[in-house]
């Protein structure tokens, strides 16, 4: 594999040679992942209380979650130790999700997230920290709007903005962390990597 040079910040990044600063001739990748935009899912949580040793919280057992607002549909993995919670997995995001709009609901930012103790002691807490399209920590996606209608953003700057009447099938060149209005149905908007 001649050209191609490793270790590279990403798992794959080649290098070609002779075509390097020259951007006419470079290769052109739009998308390598995809995934629907789900109006407030959660993507990280923090301030954890694990419970206490009355808790009886199992290693590697999955969890419901209640919260303190509307949000619904969010599991979560403990990784647990003497019965107290010390870590979790999201293993289901949650957020709105319109083909299950009575088991899912939209997260906000610092609502709090309890998982409820199977034994006698303390439940676990937590608070969302995030509702970010996944995996935009470093680089926000583009979007792809499948149905006509107005997209409110969050930039990577973190400036919101509306984009009003875009029309099906559009494709929004930007670099987006979140969306802020609602999708009517999964796969409305679609988040390009």
């Amino acid at each position: 594999m001649a050209g191609l040079q490793f270790p590279q910040f990403n798992q794959w990044e080649p290098t070609l040679d002779g075509v390097e600063g020259n951007f006419q001739a470079e290769p052109r990748v739009f998308v390598h992942n995809a995934t629907n935009v789900v109006l407030g899912n959660v993507a990280s949580l923090y301030r954890l209380f694990g419970g206490d040793s009355n808790s009886g919280f199992v290693d590697g057992t999955t969890y419901s979650t209640t919260s303190s607002g509307s949000g619904k549909g969010l599991t979560l993995k403990v990784k647990a130790s003497g019965g107290i919670v010390q870590g979790v997995e999201i293993i289901e995001a949650g957020g709105q999700d319109t083909t299950k709009p009575t088991t899912y609901s939209a997260y906000v930012i610092n609502e709090t997230i309890t998982i409820a103790s199977p034994g006698a002691g303390a439940d676990a807490t937590l608070r969302v920290s995030s509702i970010d399209i996944p995996n935009t920590e470093k680089r926000g996606a583009c979007l792809y709007v499948g149905v006509a209608m107005d997209v409110g953003v969050v930039l990577e700057s973190g400036a919101e903005v509306t984009f009003k009447s875009v029309p099906a099938g559009s494709f929004l060149p930007i670099l987006v962390k979140r969306v802020s209005s609602a999708p009517t149905a999964t796969g409305d908007i679609i988040a390009l990597y």
